[in-house]
């Protein structure tokens, strides 16, 4: 009787080994791409890996600025199957398995939101007048799919503002995409129309953003939240927090919390004599006390948004404002904060930890000033 539930166990733990591994192998996010249009990937952390499975029916490429963005645009209609692998700098891998589609239902996969989706806004640009959009913060990074049919540009003098029109009258249909510094990221297909009803499209107080459930407080507030910038230029009021490794030094400025976000100000100070590369800071919620019976791991939180960047020329200073969706932690678990030195992930390079404890996190303040 024994030795009959005994091989029952190993036969119920093969089958369910199976079916995990199975389900594993059909796990692939699939995303429709179009030869008209660009689709973007967005990432919490530079992706240090991405690659197409085969470079006949599509082409993917970086963002100029940043590895934060992959684009990918199909050559040609296909109906052969193709994937793309991306692996940021955090160690997260992704994979996607891409069709065509003549007219995807969105242009961007923001893995910053869990793999949302959004629905792309509609441009219409006359061949005659120039349009001109207006951002809440310095544009970072632009796309536009067919520049044979659109020329457009970040305003040098302005580079919050980037002015397009269509080069001739024409009945195809292209897109645009815009990430801001703050983190704020914007779509939209571009149809020609010689006569549009607007020529100034003002982004920096779009209420449709929160429609769609973002929570970039830089470029929409929620509520009457304080914008990033706002709570950037604030004074230090945290002094305990911080790390020293040689001659750089990182500090947590502030943690403030209003309604339901959270910011994080983290400054960095480098009086070494090489620059300070970073793709920015990596939040970890773990278990204050270690176990030898649970993976302590622990759960990444990931940033809505940001203003500005860490990475610090030798002999100068940044520092970086961190929008969460608001989140507490019990008294056996810590926020660990990890900055990698940019090339050298996962190994050897200027790395800092700093800890903060669920005291620093749960008794948060509002700011001592906010937007009126």
């Amino acid at each position: 009787m024994k030795r009959i539930l005994f091989h029952t166990i190993i036969l119920l733990l093969i089958l369910a080994a199976n079916c995990q591994k199975a389900g594993a192998q059909q796990s692939f996010d699939t995303v429709f791409i179009s030869d008209k249009y660009t689709t973007s990937f967005l990432f919490t952390t530079n992706a240090v890996f991405a690659r197409l499975s085969s470079e006949d029916y599509a082409g993917a490429a970086f963002a100029e600025a940043t590895n934060e963005v992959v684009y990918v645009r199909a050559k040609k209609p296909f109906t052969e199957d193709l994937s793309l692998s991306v692996i940021e700098a955090s160690g997260r891998p992704h994979t996607y398995f891409l069709k065509y589609a003549e007219h995807p239902g969105y242009l961007q996969v923001d893995e910053r939101y869990g793999g949302r989706r959004s629905k792309p806004d509609t441009l219409r640009l006359s061949s005659t007048l120039m349009t001109t959009l207006l951002f809440s913060s310095e544009i970072v990074a632009s796309d536009l799919s067919r520049r044979r049919l659109i020329e457009g540009d970040v305003v040098k003098e302005s580079p919050n503002i980037f002015s397009v029109m269509a080069k001739t009258p024409h009945k195809e249909t292209s897109s645009l995409a815009i990430l801001e510094e703050s983190g704020a990221y914007h779509t939209y297909i571009i149809l020609n129309d010689e006569h549009p009803s607007k020529l100034i499209i003002d982004e920096r107080h779009d209420k449709a953003e929160n429609a769609k459930g973002n929570l970039s407080v830089n470029a929409s507030r929620i509520d009457d939240a304080p914008s990033l910038q706002d709570v950037y230029n604030l004074p230090q009021s945290l002094y305990h927090i911080g790390t020293q490794h040689g001659r750089i030094r990182v500090v947590c400025e502030n943690v403030f919390t209003y309604s339901d976000v959270m910011y994080i100000t983290i400054r960095l100070d480098n009086n070494s004599g090489i620059s300070y590369e970073t793709d920015g800071a990596i939040f970890t919620v773990k278990n204050r006390k270690k176990s030898k019976r649970t993976d302590d791991s622990g759960i990444t939180r990931i940033p809505s948004s940001k203003y500005k960047g860490l990475s610090a020329p030798a002999g100068g200073s940044n520092k970086v404002t961190y929008a969460f969706e608001k989140f507490a932690l019990n008294p056996n678990q810590v926020l660990q904060v990890t900055i990698q030195e940019k090339g050298y992930e996962g190994y050897a390079g200027r790395t800092f930890f700093m800890t903060l404890s669920d005291k620093d996190i749960n008794l948060a303040t509002r700011p001592t000033k906010s937007a009126e």
